[in-house]
Protein backbone atom coordinates (compact mmCIF):
# COMPACT_ATOMS: atom_id res chain seq x y z
CA UNK A 1 0.00 0.00 0.00
CA UNK A 2 1.25 3.52 -0.76
CA UNK A 3 2.67 5.64 2.04
CA UNK A 4 2.53 9.40 2.34
CA UNK A 5 3.29 11.80 5.18
CA UNK A 6 1.31 14.40 7.07
CA UNK A 7 2.27 16.89 9.75
CA UNK A 8 0.06 16.82 12.84
CA UNK A 9 0.85 19.30 15.60
CA UNK A 10 4.45 19.63 14.48
CA UNK A 11 5.08 15.89 14.16
CA UNK A 12 5.46 14.13 10.83
CA UNK A 13 3.31 11.01 10.72
CA UNK A 14 3.46 8.23 8.15
CA UNK A 15 0.11 7.60 6.52
CA UNK A 16 -0.65 4.26 4.92
CA UNK A 17 -3.31 3.78 2.28
CA UNK A 18 -5.85 1.32 3.63
CA UNK A 19 -8.55 1.40 0.98
CA UNK A 20 -10.22 3.40 -1.78
CA UNK A 21 -13.73 4.71 -1.14
CA UNK A 22 -16.79 4.56 -3.41
CA UNK A 23 -15.80 7.84 -5.08
CA UNK A 24 -12.33 6.53 -5.94
CA UNK A 25 -10.62 8.55 -3.22
CA UNK A 26 -7.67 6.87 -1.50
CA UNK A 27 -8.16 6.51 2.26
CA UNK A 28 -5.08 6.83 4.51
CA UNK A 29 -4.54 6.17 8.24
CA UNK A 30 -1.92 7.37 10.68
CA UNK A 31 -0.61 5.04 13.38
CA UNK A 32 0.56 6.37 16.74
CA UNK A 33 1.67 4.93 20.02
CA UNK A 34 -0.23 5.68 23.20
CA UNK A 35 2.51 8.05 24.42
CA UNK A 36 2.25 10.14 21.24
CA UNK A 37 -1.49 10.58 21.62
CA UNK A 38 -1.30 11.29 25.35
CA UNK A 39 0.28 14.73 24.89
CA UNK A 40 -2.21 15.72 22.20
CA UNK A 41 -5.15 14.78 24.42
CA UNK A 42 -3.79 17.05 27.13
CA UNK A 43 -4.26 20.04 24.83
CA UNK A 44 -8.01 20.68 25.13
CA UNK A 45 -9.85 20.59 21.85
CA UNK A 46 -6.95 19.44 19.67
CA UNK A 47 -7.75 15.75 19.58
CA UNK A 48 -10.94 13.75 19.86
CA UNK A 49 -10.77 10.27 21.35
CA UNK A 50 -13.09 7.46 20.27
CA UNK A 51 -13.19 4.41 22.53
CA UNK A 52 -14.33 1.35 20.55
CA UNK A 53 -14.40 -1.23 23.35
CA UNK A 54 -17.57 -2.98 24.51
CA UNK A 55 -20.02 -1.14 26.79
CA UNK A 56 -18.99 -3.17 29.89
CA UNK A 57 -15.34 -2.21 29.33
CA UNK A 58 -16.34 1.44 28.83
CA UNK A 59 -18.35 1.38 32.08
CA UNK A 60 -15.32 0.01 33.98
CA UNK A 61 -13.27 3.04 32.97
CA UNK A 62 -12.71 5.35 30.01
CA UNK A 63 -10.67 8.41 29.09
CA UNK A 64 -12.51 11.56 30.21
CA UNK A 65 -14.16 13.34 27.31
CA UNK A 66 -13.91 10.37 24.97
CA UNK A 67 -16.80 9.29 22.77
CA UNK A 68 -17.93 5.66 22.77
CA UNK A 69 -19.01 3.36 19.94
CA UNK A 70 -18.22 -0.36 19.91
CA UNK A 71 -16.14 -1.13 16.82
CA UNK A 72 -18.72 -3.55 15.43
CA UNK A 73 -21.44 -0.87 15.56
CA UNK A 74 -19.68 1.70 13.37
CA UNK A 75 -21.70 2.19 10.18
CA UNK A 76 -21.08 5.95 9.91
CA UNK A 77 -19.14 8.64 11.76
CA UNK A 78 -20.29 8.11 15.39
CA UNK A 79 -22.31 10.74 17.20
CA UNK A 80 -20.05 13.19 19.00
CA UNK A 81 -17.19 12.87 16.50
CA UNK A 82 -16.41 15.76 14.15
CA UNK A 83 -15.08 14.25 10.91
CA UNK A 84 -13.09 17.42 10.18
CA UNK A 85 -11.06 17.25 13.42
CA UNK A 86 -8.33 14.70 14.29
CA UNK A 87 -9.62 11.62 16.12
CA UNK A 88 -7.59 8.98 17.96
CA UNK A 89 -9.23 5.55 18.05
CA UNK A 90 -8.49 3.46 21.15
CA UNK A 91 -9.43 0.08 22.59
CA UNK A 92 -7.56 -2.18 25.00
CA UNK A 93 -4.79 -3.47 22.73
CA UNK A 94 -5.11 -1.83 19.32
CA UNK A 95 -6.80 -4.63 17.38
CA UNK A 96 -10.38 -3.33 17.55
CA UNK A 97 -9.08 0.21 17.09
CA UNK A 98 -7.52 -0.86 13.77
CA UNK A 99 -10.88 -1.99 12.41
CA UNK A 100 -12.69 1.09 13.71
CA UNK A 101 -10.02 3.50 12.45
CA UNK A 102 -10.26 2.13 8.93
CA UNK A 103 -14.06 2.42 9.06
CA UNK A 104 -13.90 6.04 10.23
CA UNK A 105 -11.52 6.89 7.42
CA UNK A 106 -13.76 5.15 4.91
CA UNK A 107 -16.80 7.11 6.15
CA UNK A 108 -15.04 10.43 5.67
CA UNK A 109 -13.08 11.29 8.82
CA UNK A 110 -10.23 13.49 7.61
CA UNK A 111 -7.48 12.64 10.11
CA UNK A 112 -7.78 9.29 11.88
CA UNK A 113 -5.10 8.04 14.25
CA UNK A 114 -5.04 4.33 15.08
CA UNK A 115 -3.57 4.06 18.58
CA UNK A 116 -1.28 1.03 18.83
CA UNK A 117 0.77 -0.43 21.68
CA UNK A 118 -1.35 0.88 24.51
CA UNK A 119 -4.97 1.65 25.15
CA UNK A 120 -7.25 2.71 27.94
CA UNK A 121 -5.66 0.36 30.48
CA UNK A 122 -2.24 1.76 29.67
CA UNK A 123 -3.66 5.28 30.08
CA UNK A 124 -4.89 4.42 33.58
CA UNK A 125 -1.70 2.59 34.62
CA UNK A 126 0.27 5.69 33.62
CA UNK A 127 -1.67 7.61 36.28
CA UNK A 128 -4.08 9.48 34.02
CA UNK A 129 -7.69 9.91 35.16
CA UNK A 130 -10.47 7.65 34.00
CA UNK A 131 -14.20 8.07 34.38
CA UNK A 132 -16.34 5.17 35.53
CA UNK A 133 -20.04 4.63 34.80
CA UNK A 134 -22.31 3.77 37.69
Amino acid sequence: MPVRHSVFNGRTMSLRQVTRDDRGIDVYLAHARYSEVQSQHARAGELQVLDVRERAEWDEGHIPGSAHAPYHDIYEIPEGIDAARPVAVVCASGQRAAVAASLLARYGAEHVIHVIAGGVGHWERAGHPVERSA
